[in-house]
């Protein structure tokens, strides 16, 4: 298989014809693998532009996803390209809040809970909060979404899929957005203006989600 790229948990190989396998690295828990695989399945079944997931595989010892290949560029690396540009960083907020609230319109019954995931990385205060079926990202933010030649837009990334409230998906992008950002106060404002929600409306979720990014960031 050719070597496409590589990440922290996993390499991409060309697979098949129209067809890429993402082979995690040894040791990487088979369990996450399966979940990221039904997740994927989970995001097939929405509305939005997914890429299909296929089967699990065994690779020389290692444990893969044969994923559908996908042609495009992702929306941070048209960011960088400019980053002084405030009318891209404008359209790029708002192709982003536009798929996510498509997302945030389909609903489930199958999948993981989003406080199982707060409950994963040790939040105890999770049976405090409300509960909801929306199917949510978890992880959305422009270097998981692919704009393809023909200007189709792809989510990727379903590791963090989850059902919950819309508010706490939103409110998981706005701190994506806004860490480390020094715009961060006009990009949080823009971006609620987009999804039709108001800081009083996430603010209830962001104890949980800034407890579990410095987990996740270690």
């Amino acid at each position: 298989m050719k070597l496409m790229a590589t990440g922290n948990t996993a390499e991409v190989f060309e697979y098949d014809e129209g067809k890429v396998c993402k082979l995690f690295k040894d040791g990487y828990p088979l369990d996450s693998i399966k979940r990221e695989f039904e997740n994927t399945l989970l995001m097939n079944t929405t509305s939005i532009n997914t890429p299909k997931a296929y089967e699990i595989i065994e690779h020389d010892g290692r444990h893969g996803i044969v994923f559908e290949k996908i042609t495009g560029v992702d929306l941070m690396s048209e960011f960088l390209k400019n980053p002084e540009d405030k009318n891209l960083a404008a359209r790029i907020i708002e192709n982003l809040s536009k798929l996510q609230k498509e997302l945030l319109s389909s609903e489930s019954k199958n999948g993981i809970s989003y406080k199982d995931y707060l409950r994963y990385f040790g939040f105890e205060k999770a049976d405090h909060l409300p509960d909801g079926k929306n199917i949510c990202h978890g992880d959305l933010h422009p270097g998981n979404i692919i704009r393809t030649p023909e200007n189709k837009f792809y989510l990727i990334d379903f590791m963090n899929v989850c059902l919950g409230p819309k508010e706490y998906d939103v409110a998981r992008t706005y701190v994506l957005l806004t860490e480390n950002n020094p715009a961060a106060k006009e990009t949080g404002e823009i971006y609620l203006s987009l999804m039709g929600m108001s800081f009083v409306q996430i603010e209830p979720y962001l104890e949980a989600i800034y407890f579990c990014r410095k987990k996740e960031m270690l």
